[in-house]
């Protein structure tokens, strides 16, 4: 089917249109068997289409030269009119799938994007991915495949990628072409949903199909931020995990914890283009998700205002004052800091008693400047009104609009 977008859309006018042949995507495929990401298999629609329009608010939120195409491949999906709006405000081009293109493996519907060859450059990027700094540089890398690092992947060794070299195909940058298509397709086709996934999926596939033929391009891992990252170190859950049960060996869950180390936010933080919420990490699964989601913002308290937080911006327990201190990204390492607090709750909020109120200990982190920057995303998206909504459906799997799995 064609690319089309609404007639109802209303890009902003500030930025000229790119015309450098590249364009932004993501998917949204819902399969009637298998293992759907985790979003699909537990996610309310409310929660699905709440990750696609933080992503696509924040890309568009980061551009500085041009504004690009972002394409939404969507395959078995069926949006209520009401959820449309705040989409083609941003401008988002639809491109739906008659049929997947591996049933049980909504990932495989990614190579849809090989085909769009009207196209120079693609950057794929999941829905769970907030952007936070530009990405127009990742468009001019000279590989046909650019793919975001992971720091501790393991299944990729199976077709001897280096570990430095293995990707997330949550972000990368693709050349479309039918050549690459039709032999990744067949590759998809030839298997079953089963092998897919014990195989590593649509992730292990491209990355080993473009190491084979010397194409494939792995980008640091300042680009994109994996949340899940620190429990990979050394003294992590995940480390203990994978000497008792990967079967990868205590030499290659070292090296994963190294790389997961050199990957850690003190390292990478203040360089780091976009976040990946990866798995379970969803912004609200989080021990400050009500303050988050009554807020949506930290402040950082002067004698005189209090300014907003962003995700470069430090914030920290001080142990002898015995609160959560803050201090601007530009500021000196060894500043004392100001108090941290919560910021003004929307209209519509639970609980406004939170507002202003010290962040207590275990919300002073960056993890949650974060997902404040999510939870700000979300709000300016729906608007006050649905916003309010949706805080009072807390997004969950039993809100009133479901995902419908289609046959």
């Amino acid at each position: 089917m064609p690319l089309h977008s609404s007639p109802t859309a209303h890009p902003p006018s500030h930025l000229p249109a790119c015309n450098d042949g590249t364009a932004y995507a993501s998917l949204l495929s819902i399969h009637a068997s298998g293992n759907s990401t985790f979003m699909a298999r537990h996610g309310s629609l409310a929660t699905v289409l709440s990750m696609l329009l933080v992503l696509v608010r924040s890309v568009r939120y980061t551009e500085r030269r041009c504004r690009r195409d972002f394409i939404l491949v969507c395959v078995n999906v069926a949006l209520p009119a009401v959820f449309w709006e705040p989409f083609n405000r941003e401008g988002i081009i639809w491109h739906t799938l008659a049929q997947p293109i591996l049933a049980g493996v909504p990932t495989a519907d990614k190579l849809e994007l090989l085909k769009l060859t009207q196209y120079r450059r693609i950057m794929l990027i999941d829905s769970d991915v907030l952007v936070v700094n530009d990405l127009d540089d990742l468009f001019e890398r000279t590989h046909d495949f650019s793919i975001a690092h992971h720091p501790y992947d393991l299944v990729q060794a199976q077709c001897g990628v280096a570990p430095r070299q293995r990707g997330v195909s949550a972000l990368y940058v693709i050349r479309p072409n039918h050549t690459d298509f039709h032999e990744l397709r067949g590759y998809f086709q030839g298997k079953s949903a089963w092998q897919m996934h014990r195989s590593g999926s649509e992730q292990t596939a491209l990355v080993c199909h473009y190491k084979a033929s010397s194409r494939l391009d792995t980008l640091p891992c300042s680009v994109l931020f994996d949340l899940g990252t620190p429990k990979h170190v050394r003294q992590g859950q995940a480390y203990r995990t994978c000497l008792r049960l990967s079967g990868a060996g205590k030499s290659a869950c070292d090296q994963a914890a190294v790389l997961s180390e050199q990957c850690s936010w003190p390292k990478v933080g203040r360089e780091v283009r976009a976040i990946h919420f990866k798995g379970k990490m969803k912004p609200w699964h989080h021990g400050c998700g009500a303050e988050l989601r009554d807020t949506y913002r930290v402040h950082m308290r002067t004698a005189s205002t209090a300014t907003t937080l962003t995700v470069h911006d430090r914030i920290w327990w001080d142990q002898g004052s015995g609160s959560c201190r803050a201090s601007r990204a530009q500021s000196d390492d060894n500043s004392l800091g100001q108090p941290a607090i919560w910021g003004k709750a929307p209209e519509g909020a639970a609980r406004l008693e939170r507002a202003e109120a010290p962040v207590q200990r275990p919300c002073c982190g960056y993890e949650t400047l974060l997902r404040a920057e999510w939870y700000r995303h979300l709000q300016q998206g729906w608007g006050e009104m649905k916003f309010a909504n949706l805080l009072r459906s807390r997004l969950g799997p039993n809100s009133k609009w479901q995902l419908k799995r289609l046959h």
